[in-house]
């Protein structure tokens, strides 16, 4: 609201609205696809790099310099895993067309498994605009390889991400709206209950920890 009334978006990226037609519609398939991939490689990683962070113990410069090794080296050929997101989605907006179908997904999975590296040892921050950067690049990519709309492959292939890391439809619907137009509801919708509801792994340790809360 007061972003709407003054003009400042506090940082977060504002993607333009989807207008697919009928014949892209199936691109959205793969879209979901390719974004419960990352959800699920998301929490592989954490599952393993929590066990990992816990056996080397409370090294407090070793664990996040380690961390920071890793995520230089998957800079390297893949430069925009490095940065939170929020500036980077800007960046696919303007430039994705000349980047490569294969780095932009590259670049998306490679995110979601460096997120949870970073955060098991000890790199201050969280995984949502991570999350919302990885399911935009998938999705673009994807875009660059069928020629369907751009907004449409990253709204569903973002939704799924981000609702299959977050378990719960709703919550990632909400968080989504603040990047997304609300007229594509419909797509964000749909891709945040199948992002939600496919198994993941480690679901057996989420349900636990949600029933504890």
């Amino acid at each position: 609201l007061l972003g709407w009334l003054f003009g400042a978006e506090a940082g977060l990226p504002r993607l333009e609205g989807a207008t697919p037609e009928a014949g892209e519609l199936r691109w959205g398939l793969v879209c979901a696809a390719l974004g419960w991939a990352g959800a699920a490689l998301f929490h592989g990683a954490d599952l393993g790099f929590s066990a990992l962070s816990r056996r080397i113990g409370d090294h407090v410069i070793a664990k996040p310099l380690a961390a920071g090794l890793a995520l230089g080296a998957l800079a390297v050929p893949l430069p925009l895993v490095l940065f939170p997101g929020e500036v980077q989605i800007g960046e696919l907006m303007e430039g994705w067309a000349s980047i490569g179908a294969i780095a932009l997904v590259a670049t998306g999975l490679a995110k979601c498994a460096a997120t949870p590296l970073c955060i098991n040892f000890g790199w201050r921050g969280g995984h949502f605009f991570p999350c919302i950067f990885a399911g935009v690049a998938i999705g673009y990519g994807v875009a660059a390889v069928a020629g369907a709309d751009p907004m449409f492959c990253a709204s569903v292939a973002c939704a799924t991400l981000v609702a299959g890391v977050q378990r719960n439809p709703w919550v990632a619907l909400a968080l989504l709206l603040l990047c997304f137009p609300v007229r594509d509801i419909i797509w964000l919708g749909l891709a945040c209950l199948v992002g939600a509801y496919l198994p993941v792994p480690g679901q057996a340790r989420l349900a636990s920890a949600a029933d504890e809360s």
